[in-house]
């Protein structure tokens, strides 16, 4: 399926790369969505109807879709929000990227919400396993829309470092508007997948811990909810302390090696998101608009430039981060969770 996915992605004459790569992902749920519907008809035993099993996958299949076109809005009004921003300076561009990027959670929750609610309603946990089944169906296409991001990302890189002509230039900084959506439909299309694959595992914890029910409002319960919060500051801390450390040692090697820092050019193209994108629609001056606010160096420019960096961190390392921290907890609970139920845990001891 994804090898005639590829193949058909090649068939299409978009000089627009971002509808190229989000065609390939319609492509590819709507064969998922039809082959898992008759192979459901097919293979299945008549206990499991096409109603009872197949539409599970079908209805997640068609909400991730939503989700990760959703998620991988490019030069679209959001993107555009940022960019005009940037006129009043940093502070405003930082407040409307937190509140774009907070507003764009909306959309895919109810999406997942309703797939939870559907798959429930028709198998309990068990539907909710195999709706999470039916967004890993596309998981091919997903890893390798995922990839495009850094690639592209290190084309423009390579060629700016390289001082190449101001045309390849264009080229790549196109390439890369289009792997930083790609990267955003790639990390949304995973973090959907890990928060079903953690419920149905949450589900299998709570049978197997024996927990009948679960009550928020006993303080140990509403302790373990707000912690979590705390590992999103302890990886943007480890961040900052990194950067520091390479800062430092940069200025020392250009004490050192005078000539050094001719060698090295700021590079616009690791970046991500609607910061990312509104910083290069102001630097590449393509329509009327984005040359009235000013050419690099100029005051919108340089408030783009500021929460692309702060964009950096929060998109690259703390929601892979706290994506992985999902799956992770789940896996754990499910594997101790005999433990727990016969001895109990640390924390019940405790208090």
């Amino acid at each position: 399926m994804t090898i005639f996915i590829t193949i058909m992605m090649q068939l299409f004459m978009i000089s627009n790369f971002i509808w190229l790569t989000i065609n390939g992902f319609i492509i590819s749920t709507v064969l998922m969505t039809v082959g898992i519907a008759v192979i459901s008809w097919i293979a299945l035993p008549s206990s499991f109807t096409i109603f009872n099993f197949g539409t599970q996958k079908d209805v997640k299949n068609c909400c991730s879709y939503v989700w990760v076109l959703v998620c991988g809005l490019d030069l679209f009004w959001p993107c555009a929000r940022c960019r005009d921003s940037c006129r009043t300076g940093a502070a405003t561009n930082v407040i409307f990227g937190l509140a774009l990027g907070y507003k764009s959670v909306i959309i895919p929750i109810f999406a997942i919400a309703v797939s939870i609610f559907v798959s429930f309603s028709f198998a309990a946990m068990y539907g909710i396993a195999v709706a999470a089944l039916g967004m890993l169906s596309t998981i091919a296409t997903g890893l390798a829309i995922d990839a495009y991001g850094p690639i592209s990302d290190n084309a423009g890189g390579t060629a700016e470092m390289a001082s190449m002509s101001h045309r390849i230039r264009e080229r790549t900084d196109a390439l890369d508007a289009a792997g930083n959506t790609t990267a955003a439909i790639g990390k949304g299309f995973a973090i959907g997948s890990a928060a079903l694959v953690s419920l149905a595992l949450f589900g299998a914890f709570v049978s197997r811990a024996a927990i009948s029910t679960v009550d928020v409002l006993t303080p140990k319960d509403f302790i373990s909810l707000i912690v979590g919060a705390m590992f999103s500051a302890m990886i943007m801390k480890s961040v900052g302390s990194a950067a520091l450390k390479m800062v430092e040692e940069v200025r020392r090697q250009f004490n050192i090696f005078i000539y050094l820092f001719y060698q090295i050019a700021i590079s616009a193209s690791n970046t991500g998101g609607a910061w990312d994108n509104a910083k290069k629609y102001i630097e590449a001056g393509a329509s009327e608009h984005a040359r009235t606010l000013g050419p690099k160096g100029s005051e919108p420019h340089k408030a783009a430039v500021i929460g692309d960096t702060i964009g950096d961190p929060l998109k690259d390392t703390s929601g892979p981060s706290l994506n992985i921290l999902i799956k992770l907890m789940a896996v754990e609970s499910l594997v101790f969770a005999p433990f727990f139920a016969t001895h109990g845990g640390l924390l019940f001891k405790i208090f």
